[in-house]
């Protein structure tokens, strides 16, 4: 009887030390997924870089400006690959390195506090490979603009 209660207390710390091990081993959704933001003036272009075993759904991301007088025009995405979710079926994905772009539309002029910056959010949603999906997300950015001060 003592052998055998040894025997589960053993493989219960085993299985916890594996699970705990395994949440380790996947990267923080901030190093998962980095990006770059920067503007000519006329277009926004954001390049991004997916760790190698991670993937960001396409139809999960979005650009929105959070700049009063600024709106962003329709994003223009790279073809993905389909990719069979479990839960959700066929999707197109985004891997690696890859460029999104959007045209800037000024409302009217900017006021002085504004001219500089554009106030960026990015809405993103990626999983890894190995199983675990991150939940919607949505950074902020600021992108300066060029011509003016930041």
């Amino acid at each position: 009887m003592l052998r055998r209660m040894r025997y589960w207390l053993f493989l219960g710390a085993l299985l916890a030390f594996t699970a705990a091990g395994a949440k380790d081993e996947f990267l923080p959704i901030e190093q998962a997924f980095t990006y770059l933001a920067q503007s000519d003036g006329r277009s926004l272009t954001v390049q991004w870089n997916v760790a190698p075993g991670y993937y960001l759904y396409k139809s999960r991301m979005a650009l929105e400006s959070g700049t009063e007088d600024l709106t962003l025009g329709e994003a223009k995405y790279p073809k993905g690959e389909i990719h069979e979710d479990e839960y959700l079926g066929p999707q197109e994905i985004l891997r690696d390195d890859f460029t999104v772009t959007a045209p800037l539309k000024r409302t009217r002029a900017p006021t002085q506090a504004q001219a500089g910056i554009l106030k960026l959010k990015l809405k993103l949603q990626g999983c890894a490979d190995a199983g675990l999906c991150y939940p919607p997300t949505v950074w902020t950015a600021e992108v300066p603009l060029p011509g003016k001060a930041p």
